[in-house]
Order: structure tokens, then C-alpha cells, then sequence
């Protein structure tokens, strides 16, 4: 994986952009500056079950609880989870319009923040967790970019490794971000206005080629 043209991807629902723009930071429900107001889309049960998920990295052998104090993001748009939420497979079914990228440049935050990462989903018992950046070299990149990723026959693993993540240390601020993707143009005008109200200075592009 080349570090340089890397970007890595959070979906959130679009109603939580609004706190984030008003406090500047991206948090979660365990941070003290968490949105009251929050919207899921995840899966209920298996987030719950990753909450009291400890890791060890393979790498340099440190121990985190990822899901207490980091934040998750993808290495490529078109998610197994977000294809899960717009067919509503064992989540709440959500229209494209409601969901909106959070994209960030990876060599450009490095410096900035602390995280971890993984070769597939971090749920996964056959996963394994990174911290040093050079370990991305494991990651298989042609998986985390494929469109068609179904296990099969020939490789019933290719789901897993598919879902490879990336998870950065809360609170994570928003003056690190690249931008913002959306499904339309309609939630592109509604993004931009957001923006504009909290004098924020975000790119905001329609890409519903990252949608299903």
C-alpha cells in the first residue's frame, strides 16, 4: 500500500455533522464530548460486542481497547457495512442521501494523531492489529479496492479482507480532514450550507460513485 495515495473513509449519518462542525471534533459515545444526539448505523449487537474488545498488535505487541478510544475508518469507499445499511442486511435500512463520508489523507495526519490498524474486519479472530505505519505492507490492497468481494470457493476469506481498518485515537479534529463525499447534490447543497454556517473550510464533492 503506498502511503502517499492513501485515503481512509468514516461513514456517519449526515444529521451527526452538524455537532461535529459546532464542537470541531469527530468523538465517540465514550469521550466526554460526545454527540447527546448521536445516530447509529452499525450493527447493534456486534458493536456492543466490540466495546469490551481488547487487541494485541502484532507488530509491537502493545495492548488498546479499539473501540473505547479510537474511531474506525475504511481504506476504500463501497463498505461490506455500508452495503449492509443501504440493502438494510441486520441494520436499519438508510437511503444513500443519508450517509456521508468523512475523508482524510493519511500521510498528511500521521504526525498528528495516534492509531492502529488491521489486515481485515478487527472482529475477525483471523485479523491481525498494527501500529507501526510500515506494517501496512501486509494489508493486501487489490482486496480492500475490490468491488466484488463475496467469499468464495476458491478464497472464502476475501470478505474478511476486504474490511481491513484503520482506527485513530479520539478526539480526532476536524481541521485534519480532506473533505466530505455525498450521494447527491441535494445533501452536497445541505453539507455545504452546514459548512458555511460554522465557517468551516471543508472540500464537499458528490460522489455517488461511492455508493451502492
Amino acid at each position: 500500500m503506498i502511503l502517499a495515495s492513501t485515503y481512509i473513509y468514516r461513514i456517519i449519518h449526515v444529521d451527526n455533522l452538524e455537532y461535529i462542525l459546532r464542537t470541531g471534533l469527530i468523538t465517540n459515545k465514550f469521550h466526554a464530548m460526545r454527540d447527546p444526539s448521536y445516530v447509529g448505523i452499525g450493527e447493534t449487537d456486534l458493536i456492543g460486542k466490540r466495546e469490551d474488545q481488547s487487541i494485541s498488535t502484532s507488530d509491537l505487541g502493545n495492548e488498546y481497547f479499539p473501540s473505547r478510544d479510537f474511531l474506525p475508518f475504511y481504506f476504500y469507499f463501497q463498505s461490506v457495512m455500508l452495503y449492509r445499511i443501504q440493502k438494510g442486511y441486520k441494520v436499519t435500512k438508510r437511503p444513500p442521501e443519508d450517509i456521508i463520508y468523512l475523508v482524510f489523507k493519511l500521510d498528511e495526519i500521521l504526525d498528528e494523531i495516534e492509531y492502529i490498524f488491521t489486515d481485515g474486519h478487527g472482529y475477525a479472530n483471523m485479523s491481525n492489529w498494527f501500529e507501526n505505519i510500515d506494517s501496512l505492507d501486509f494489508l493486501d490492497n487489490d482486496d480492500i479496492r475490490r468491488l466484488r468481494w463475496e467469499n468464495t470457493e476458491e478464497d472464502p476469506d476475501r470478505r474478511r479482507r476486504k474490511q481491513a481498518e484503520f482506527w485513530i485515537k479520539q478526539p480526532l479534529s476536524i481541521d485534519l480532514m480532506t473533505g466530505i463525499a455525498t450521494f447527491n447534490d441535494e445533501c452536497n447543497e445541505r453539507v455545504n450550507q452546514l459548512v458555511g454556517q460554522y465557517q468551516r473550510t471543508i472540500e464537499v464533492k458528490t460522489k455517488p460513485n461511492f455508493y451502492y
